[in-house]
């Protein structure tokens, strides 16, 4: 009895304790998600529950695997990487996962709320992934042996773009849900500006959109050269000026290659090599300017202006002293001098 109830007291203090609550793998394994299918003719959802972050979850859809896992849930929003693709979601919001032989996959957002476990309030999402065949699939596959596309496409009826950029060791996959029916001028081509992350080494940046871009998610396929060790590749995208890294993606060592996903909206992205220790401050999304931190490198000129003033100073009131101390001595041997004087003077 007295282990029982020592075994029990332990179990309530590990729940009201709210840092180990929110740390705790028994999380996961006491309040698992929950998994209801839902289909009909042309689709399939399933819909997940009682997510919690730090968990994840494994689904098929019409034999496509996906692995999800919540990274961090806000009040209003969540993020999660779907096949170590990284997303960010507020509530309600959908995202088109691609379009894989004729299936238009996508997820969505459908609540966030905090659940109350015992007297411990733990966040959960509870999201939707489904698949749905899109009406008349056609694929088009492009190849281009030049560093660059510029093209025109409908990519809303061809609902995945495949296109080949040899020059760029690049494969794009534009895939859309939209149904506008409109033409995309899709330019594919290399960053031509200068770069610079911390760090880092650019192994090369890249350009990529389609406009207009309803809908359109872009699924990036890099080649890169085999010498580079696969655990040192990093992908960043471009935006204000300021690399961003993505923290999901890994590089296949075996394939010498690096997959990501980015929106189709005149993104820049970049597949960087990483050079030193110096890494950027961890976050869902790393930061790093690409221009030096004005105010440090102020404060740096500031304080190198002071130590050399500093030591000019000193140097000054060093010679100061110098020739003073100079003239006090000349001044006391005179006095000496006269003093002489006046008793030879007096002695005769």
């Amino acid at each position: 009895m007295k282990y029982a109830a020592f075994a029990g007291l332990l179990f309530v203090s590990l729940l009201l304790n709210s840092e180990i609550a929110h740390s705790s793998p028994l999380l996961p394994s006491l309040f698992a998600p929950t998994l209801t299918n839902s289909s009909g003719s042309g689709y399939q959802c399933i819909y997940i529950r009682n997510f919690t972050a730090a968990t994840t979850q494994g689904v098929t859809i019409f034999n496509k695997n996906f692995l999800i896992k919540v990274s961090y849930i806000a009040p209003a929003s969540a993020g999660l990487y779907v096949n170590n693709y990284q997303y960010a979601l507020a509530k309600l919001n959908s995202i088109n996962l691609g379009v894989f032989y004729g299936i238009n996959y996508s997820l969505k957002l459908i609540n966030v709320s905090n659940r109350p476990y015992y007297v411990q309030y733990v966040p959960t999402i509870a999201i939707s992934v489904c698949g749905r065949t899109t009406e008349n699939y056609t694929e088009l596959n492009v190849t281009t042996k030049g560093q660059s596309l510029d093209n025109f496409y409908n990519v809303s009826v061809y609902h995945g773009l495949n296109v080949s950029v040899l020059g760029l060791g690049l494969d794009a996959v534009l895939s859309s849900n939209s149904t506008s029916n409109s033409t995309e001028h899709v330019v594919i081509d290399r960053y031509i500006y200068p770069v610079s992350v911390p760090g880092y080494k650019l192994i090369s940046a890249i350009n990529v959109s389609a406009v207009p871009s309803d809908n359109i998610s872009v699924h990036i396929s890099y080649r890169y050269n085999c010498s580079i060790q696969a655990a040192e590749v990093q992908p960043f995208v471009l935006y204000n000026s300021t690399w961003i890294m993505s923290n999901g993606p890994q590089a296949n060592a075996a394939m010498c290659s690096i997959e990501y996903s980015v929106p189709a909206k005149e993104e820049v992205t970049g597949v960087f090599e990483h050079i030193n220790t110096t890494t950027p401050s961890a976050h869902e999304n790393v930061t790093t300017s690409t221009i030096p931190p004005k105010k440090n490198y102020l404060i740096g000129v500031l304080v190198g202006d002071l130590v050399n003033i500093g030591i000019a100073v000193i140097v000054i009131i060093a010679a100061i002293w110098l020739v003073y101390r100079n003239r006090l001595m000349k001044e006391k041997e005179l006095e000496k001098r006269r003093g002489r004087q006046k008793k030879l003077a007096k002695s005769k």
